[in-house]
């Protein structure tokens, strides 16, 4: 059986123009859909009937700490956003490691982190609404783009 390796440097994520950078201690990044992909039910004479969401939208969780350079220009494209209404950024995440790629061409910050002060540095936790996420196999989509590596 082969061994298997798994590196947090074959991860590489952005949104907009932020090279995503300087996690939190713990889980960086932590990406949920929002809806199942089948919903059952079952009829009165015991018949089951699974219904297709076609919900593709993910959540993205992004933990930073407070001092992270990515952090801060997050911050900033949720600012512009809120102040300008209607921007939407792509957010693409990329995993060699797990093989593994998500993509969504208009995402945006839902809302602006809690902020925490105290003794030590403290985390700051966005979360980036992913509509009509595109997930596929990172492989694939080297052979089909010809990037990755």
């Amino acid at each position: 059986m082969a061994v298997k390796t798994y590196d947090f440097k074959q991860i590489s994520a952005s949104f907009g123009t932020v090279i995503l950078s300087g996690f939190a201690e713990d889980d960086a990044i932590t990406l949920t859909p929002e809806a199942n992909i089948y919903d059952a039910k079952k009829g009165c004479d015991g018949q089951t009937t699974r219904s297709r969401s076609n919900n593709d939208d993910y959540k993205a969780t992004i933990r930073f700490m407070a001092t992270s350079d990515a952090k801060s220009q997050m911050q900033e494209l949720t600012l512009r956003n809120a102040a300008l209404s209607g921007l939407t950024y792509p957010f693409r995440l990329i995993s060699n490691s797990t093989n593994e790629f998500y993509f969504s061409p208009e995402a945006w910050v839902e809302k602006l982190p809690d902020a925490d002060f105290g003794r030590e540095v403290g985390e700051r936790e966005y979360t980036v609404y992913l509509p009509d996420c595109l997930i596929s196999a990172a492989e694939a989509l080297s052979s089909i783009f010809g990037f990755l590596g």
